[in-house]
């Protein structure tokens, strides 16, 4: 494109400093950047998602397709959904949209010229790469670490980080003591958590998490539409690559999350989508896969819970588990009966030799064996 200021730039996800200069050269020359992990399976369809003008690499600029549509003025960020319920789809952050998130951030952390962020996140997705944003908005240094491991956040500290974001995961294999505190994101956090720690809830849609420990950040607004949850607020996308708006008509996202709100801290149920209805009740399977993994002392990332069909209850809960041998319905009425309602408890227990996940890690349930199959965006009640 002979319109430099419009180009939408693909850059490699390399956890490294390369990474950093190359996002903000391309801010200060009036690109937008898009951050793709090239060796990963979804590569294609994430690059056929974001429509990029070139790829940037460390040996020069590659066209991928110079008459792509345009990009608004301000576009800052493209980057894809993690494609859990489907086909992964991009969406355009302007600069207006970084600069918001990363202010709401550093006014709830307090932030000061002293801090510096560290992450091991990766910048193909919105955690690791708002992590990025937020550093370069206020000018504070950030360390990009190749592994959620010992050593690398051994590197960190000697480098002086004081904020991180990462994964609940990360915390049984590495020592967080020395930041002020932790973002959490990506997966749901299990378990006793460091009282420095923050759980996150967002999507690429909102430029990272804008609900910590169930408070809306600061500009977000939150509120439920019988149980779905909608966000408000400056920093939210307002399209998507192809020009469709992100928002309805009144600001409104709409996330395809359900909740509770009480007394103004939001509790995430799980996706609406993924809701199984057994008899007229609706169960989270994350709820469930929590719940099953502590009391069976379960790998989370051996499990998973879908619903398959049922001629009496329409949908019954099921685990999957690549663990031998498999814990049998009897096992699981026994260990969870006093953590969750009859409702909620595994009916089936199918045995498989993997679980397919997203490149976030996330379940990709409609592929279990015997997986209820609903069409993408078909709503969902809850009970």
């Amino acid at each position: 494109m002979s319109d430099r200021g419009r180009r939408l730039v693909v850059l490699p996800a390399t956890q490294d400093s390369w990474l950093v200069d190359e996002i903000a050269a391309a801010w200060e020359a009036g690109e937008a950047i898009s951050v793709v992990d090239l060796s990963a399976p979804s590569a294609r369809a994430r690059l056929d998602a974001i429509a990029a003008h070139l790829l940037r690499l460390p040996s020069g600029d590659v066209d991928l397709w110079p008459d792509a549509p345009p990009l608004p003025e301000d576009a800052a960020i493209v980057q894809t959904t993690s494609g859990t319920t489907g086909k992964p789809r991009a969406v355009v952050l302007t600069h207006a949209n970084v600069a918001a998130s990363a202010r709401a951030v550093h006014e709830r952390l307090a932030l000061t010229p002293r801090d510096h962020w560290t992450t091991a996140l990766s910048p193909a997705f919105i955690g690791g790469l708002a992590t990025i944003a937020r550093a370069l908005v206020a000018n504070v240094p950030i360390t990009l670490l190749a592994q959620h491991r010992p050593q690398c956040f051994e590197r960190a500290r000697a480098l002086g980080a004081t904020l991180a974001t990462t994964v609940a995961a990360a915390l049984e294999r590495v020592d967080v003591s020395f930041l002020r505190a932790v973002i959490l994101g990506a997966q749901p956090a299990r378990g006793a958590l460091p009282a420095h720690a923050i759980t996150s809830y967002g999507m690429t849609e909102t430029g990272s998490g804008v609900v910590w420990n169930g408070e809306p950040l600061p500009g977000v607004e939150v509120r439920l539409e019988h149980g779905a949850i909608l966000l408000r607020g400056p920093m939210i996308a307002r399209s998507w690559r192809d020009g469709s708006p992100v928002l309805d008509p009144d600001g409104w996202l709409h996330t395809g999350d359900v909740g509770d709100l009480v007394d103004g801290r939001l509790t995430v149920v799980g996706r609406a989508q993924e809701l199984i209805n057994t008899g007229g009740h609706h169960v989270a399977p994350a709820v469930v896969e929590a719940a099953v993994s502590s009391a069976l002392s379960l790998d989370p990332n051996t499990i998973a819970v879908y619903g398959t069909y049922d001629d009496r209850f329409g949908e019954v809960v099921t685990l999957a588990v690549t663990t031998s041998p498999a814990p049998t319905v009897a096992d699981l009425a026994a260990a969870l009966a006093d953590h969750l309602d009859a409702p909620w408890l595994p009916r089936r227990v199918v045995r498989v030799t993997h679980i397919p996940r997203t490149d976030t890690g996330k379940p990709v349930r409609h592929e279990l064996p015997g997986a209820v199959v609903r069409p993408r965006g078909a709503p969902r009640g809850r009970g």
